[in-house]
């Protein structure tokens, strides 16, 4: 939608495409129910509550989007000067503006509704398991007993809530294969599920090497807090385990408020394109405008990343200063 209304419009679909995935990160540290938030919350003493965290991270992350829109508007040339676009134009690898979303006005099949109360029965479940630990089920990892992770849960439901609409629906299995962002999101999926388990897997095994370094200097120096959370999340490509990482340290020098107001830093996941919704987007976007490079940490996501991860840490300081 986001692709098709810019490009529609004559808009550069790089600019909200990239700008929309970054930010979309700063609402993981602004949301109540994500399981950054749930592993965040179990690390901060019992008198710094929930409303006191998103007292800082909603309005900072608000004003981190603002920003970064204003900014990501003037990245880029407008579509009309862009040379590598207007060739794409002129070999036929992407349709004029005008034509693009013409068959939106189609008629819906109609078990379309149907399949749309499936998702968001599934989200409702992931939202009440979210809420209440005690409703998942219990494992144990390492003889350590707890709730299964939010992060599985979220496959497991939406796994099972296609599955539903698959079979009940009776959609032929050859058909999904066609859909257009199909190709999208098996690419998106191989990403997900090989190259972020792969470094999140490689930084746990290499803790002592890797993190406790940031960590001895986040001892020394508290304002390195910041760049260590952006690290890490760039590094596991994780916000769940930075935080259960990097937190517990800084809390033994910084006080909750001033931690809270740098753990939007978690927008480092975007660092490298290991992220499906970076890879989806680049792929989803035919005009070319959306791009990663052979440098691993440039790419259209660099700057809105920069730009957000600055302006929320800001605004987030000012906040704690000023009410706590």
């Amino acid at each position: 939608m986001i692709y098709e209304t810019s490009y529609r419009n004559g808009v550069r679909p790089e600019r909200p495409l990239a700008a929309s995935t970054v930010t979309s990160a700063l609402g993981i540290t602004a949301s109540p129910v994500s399981a950054a938030m749930a592993a965040y919350l179990t690390l901060l003493p019992d008198d710094f509550t929930l409303a006191d965290i998103l007292k800082i991270t909603i309005p900072a992350s608000i004003v981190a989007c603002v920003v970064t829109s204003l900014v990501q508007n003037r990245i880029g040339k407008n579509l009309a000067d862009d040379p590598q676009y207007q060739a794409r134009l002129k070999e036929g690898l992407v349709p004029p503006p005008a034509e693009v979303g013409a068959d939106q006005h189609r008629s819906l099949p109609k078990t379309a509704a149907r399949s749309a109360y499936v998702f968001l029965a599934a989200v409702v479940v992931i939202v009440i398991l979210g809420l209440f630990d005690e409703l998942r089920p219990t494992v144990t990892v390492a003889k350590v007993s707890g709730p299964l992770s939010m992060t599985i849960v979220i496959e497991v439901v939406m796994f099972t809530a296609a599955l539903v609409n698959l079979l009940w629906n009776r959609v032929p299995p050859g058909d999904v294969v066609k859909e257009p962002l199909m190709e999208s999101g098996l690419v998106a999926a191989i990403a997900l599920f090989g190259i972020a388990w792969m470094a999140d897997t490689f930084l746990v095994n290499n803790q002592e090497t890797v993190v406790n370094p940031l960590a001895d200097i986040v001892k020394d120096h508290s304002w390195f807090l910041a760049v260590a959370i952006f690290l890490v999340a760039g590094l596991t490509t994780s916000q769940s385990a930075t935080t259960r990482t990097i937190v517990p340290i800084a809390l033994a020098s910084l006080s909750p408020a001033t931690i809270t107001a740098m753990w939007p830093s978690l927008v480092g996941v975007w660092l490298f394109p290991a992220n499906g919704s970076q890879i989806a987007a680049v792929n989803i976007d035919k005009t070319g405008t959306t791009r990663l490079s052979k440098v691993p940490i440039w790419h259209s996501f660099t700057i809105p990343m920069l730009v957000s991860w600055i302006s929320v840490v800001l605004v987030g300081l000012l906040i704690a200063s000023l009410a706590y």
